[in-house]
């Protein structure tokens, strides 16, 4: 996890939530991963995480990283 971003809220077709934006980088590049809720908390700049079940979109141009409710995602240390 090379940064994640301040959490903002923001109003959903569910009600209000709070998002944050984390950018994710290995060799080949870097991408977005979306953060919601709970899933904020669990992550630093500077931890690897390993994704499953998540997908790629694109939103506004760019290439970032959604996870669904079924996805999930762990925390593998610095």
């Amino acid at each position: 996890m090379a940064a994640v971003g301040p959490t903002r809220d923001v109003d959903t077709s569910r009600g209000p939530a709070e998002v944050a934006d984390a950018t994710l980088q290995d060799a080949t590049g870097t991408v977005k991963l979306v953060l919601w809720g709970p899933q904020i908390a669990k992550v630093q700049s500077g931890q690897r995480v390993r994704l499953a079940g998540a997908w790629v979109k694109e939103y506004r141009g760019q290439l970032q990283i959604s996870l669904g409710r079924d996805a999930s995602m762990a925390v593998l240390g610095p």
